[in-house]
């Protein structure tokens, strides 16, 4: 190579270094400027997180904001805020989002309470104030409660650190805890940090609407509470103090059933550190399921270990639980006890496990729950059942100390007149249809009665008509819409028949899709013009089902009250009458004993 081609490629080397070193440069630049746009990015992103969060006005509207972003850290499956309650003695799980397998057990660990005497992972982190990680190998040092979720939501680890709040002076407050776990993943301490900075803007607001929705419940609930004890208390009297365990356990168990609409109630009760299934019962439908159960009654017992199953976790945790749909849960991991439960019931729905409790300690659970269908269970109603049930354990004890101790003749009077009230409350309370409000079959029934022994003791004077309404055409409804808007139509319906009536009338839902009005102080001519008037109404009145609007209509039969005649033999003639509406092409009134009809529209 010439001296000049070596200076010549010596300066091509020099520039392509002065090139390598400007793109090097260029790089970093770029570098810094993409963290600088991902840093305004998650600015940008948190505040308006810190927006939404201070603008929300709903406490699940709110949770479930924080629930997205949490779930959205990468490896994060599965979520679960626990949140301190308005006494303060126990952290309550406000918010669970689970692996689709699990979704149908949401509901049972919502409301879980924690109690702060127990070392539940949970309440060591809210008192420690610092997070903790938990494996397989470090399970045993927890609470039975702990391993248990662990085990069986197949966790591979699980991280748990407290939700806190800024104090006026930037101290930490915590609140309650968060736990995230993966089924998949190992979960560190470093993506504490991510879950820290969400919490820091949703913290503040959940604990403002926590605090709000927790009154408004408490209130909610005394209001009930009181309204349905003060309504009935008149009507509380004692009963025969004589009355044996067996008794008891009968007369609870249909109370249950006829007034509450449950299809299984089951007493179980502890003796020797074990639950027993003292007694239990099925409605008319499934009474049939008696036999196959009773083995499985007389030889399970319940070790009171959560691990032996819902009963025995109800009663060690002195904890409602509830299962909206067993059917759905039948694929999870569960004792085989409880599953052996399960498989004899056969088609298991809605299922309560409620605590009995005597001075506030269990001395067994009650079993309620449904065989045919699901079961909605508002808060309201679910305080109301635990109630009532608190008052069992003094029937069961005044039996008991009947067989026991009969010269205790005052203990036991005084004892026995406690099952009384809450059997006369349970009358009372229970004496509404769930789903349209309205008076049900039982308390028509009783109401009828009453209402015809009046008019035969008063001979002539005045009048008493019945009607009895049913929905046309109602199976093919059900089948082509399903049981929501079949729900939807009912309630209209009753709504409909309340409004063309008087203040005086009582009107019922009788059967599925039947309505019976009963016309005190009527005559049959103005029967019929009441009938018509619901009738035309239900023609007039479109219903909107499935954003579409549909016409429902209605057929009737009614009879006016005969003094020489009983109420059942009253009823008969009315639903024969219906009948023949129904056999006339429907949408039409008929009077028992005529032909009189009215042509459809």
């Amino acid at each position: 190579m010439s001296g000049a081609e070596g200076a010549e490629s010596a300066s091509a080397q020099k520039k392509l270094r002065e090139l390598e070193k400007r793109v090097k440069q260029l790089s970093e630049q770029f570098a810094e400027k993409e963290a600088e746009c991902e840093r305004l990015r998650q600015a940008h992103a948190s505040y308006a997180l810190a927006q939404y969060a201070d603008k929300s006005t709903d406490l699940n509207e709110l949770l479930d904001a924080y629930g997205d972003q949490i779930l959205s850290i990468p490896n994060v499956e599965g979520l679960v805020v626990n949140l301190l309650n308005e006494t303060g003695d126990a952290l309550v799980t406000a918010y669970l989002r689970l692996p689709e397998e699990f979704d149908g057990i949401r509901n049972t660990y919502k409301g879980f309470h924690y109690p702060l005497d127990q070392p539940d992972v949970n309440v060591i982190v809210f008192q420690e104030a610092k997070p903790r990680i938990v494996t397989h190998d470090d399970l045993s040092e927890y609470a039975e409660n702990t391993r248990m979720r662990f085990e069986r939501w197949k966790m591979r680890n699980l991280l748990v650190l407290p939700l806190n709040v800024k104090t006026k002076d930037d101290a930490l407050q915590p609140i309650g805890s968060v736990m995230v776990f993966s089924q998949e993943h190992f979960l560190d301490l470093q993506l504490a940090e991510s879950v820290d900075t969400i919490g820091e803007l949703f913290a503040r607001r959940i604990l403002l609407h926590w605090n709000r929705q927790q009154a408004i419940e408490s209130a909610q609930t005394v209001k009930t509470l009181y309204a349905e004890i003060h309504q009935f208390i008149s009507y509380m009297t004692s009963m025969n103090s004589r009355t044996t365990v067996e008794e008891v356990y009968a007369v609870v168990a249909e109370q249950f059933i006829k007034r509450f609409g449950f299809d299984i109630v089951g007493i179980l009760l502890e003796e020797n550190r074990r639950l027993s299934i003292e007694h239990i019962a099925f409605s008319k439908p499934f009474v049939s399921l008696s036999e196959k159960y009773e083995p499985f009654r007389l030889d399970t017992k319940y070790a009171l270990n959560a691990r032996d199953g819902a009963s025995a976790m109800a009663y060690v945790n002195n904890q409602r639980f509830l299962f909206d749909d067993c059917l759905k849960l039948m694929h999870l991991p569960m004792s085989a006890k409880d599953k052996a439960s399960l498989t004899l019931l056969k088609t298991p729905r809605t299922f309560l496990i409620v605590p009995i409790r005597l001075n506030t300690k269990p001395i067994g659970v009650m079993w309620l729950g449904t065989l045919a269908q699901t079961m909605p269970l508002p808060e309201t109603n679910l305080a109301l059942i635990e109630l009532l049930i608190s008052f069992i354990s003094t029937a069961i004890r005044n039996a008991q100390a009947h067989g026991l101790v009969e010269q205790q003749h005052d203990q036991i009077e005084s004892l026995s007149q406690d099952l009384q009230e809450k059997i006369a409350l349970l009358d009372q309370v229970a004496g509404k249809d769930r789903v349209t409000g309205l008076n049900n079959f039982s308390s028509f029934e009783d109401e009828l009665k009453r209402r015809t022994s009046e008019y035969q003791r008063a001979g002539e004077d005045g009048a008493l008509s019945i009607i009895l309404f049913d929905i046309d055409e109602f199976a093919q409804l059900s089948e082509a819409y399903g049981q929501q808007a079949v729900n939807q139509i009912l309630q209209e319906t009753g709504a409909k028949i309340r409004s063309c009536v008087r203040d005086m009338d009582f009107v019922a839902r009788y059967g599925n899709e039947e309505f019976a009005v009963l016309l005190p102080q009527c005559d049959l001519a103005n029967a019929i013009a009441i009938a018509e008037r619901v009738r035309n109404k239900m023609n007039s009145e479109k219903f909107v089902i499935d954003g579409k609007r549909k016409t429902v209509t209605i057929s009737g039969g009614c009879a006016q009250f005969h003094v020489d005649e009983n109420s059942r033999d009253f009823i008969s003639r009315v639903d024969e009458a219906l009948y023949a509406a129904k056999r006339q092409g429907r949408n039409c009134i008929i009077t028992a004993g005529d032909t009189i009809s009215e042509s459809t529209i």
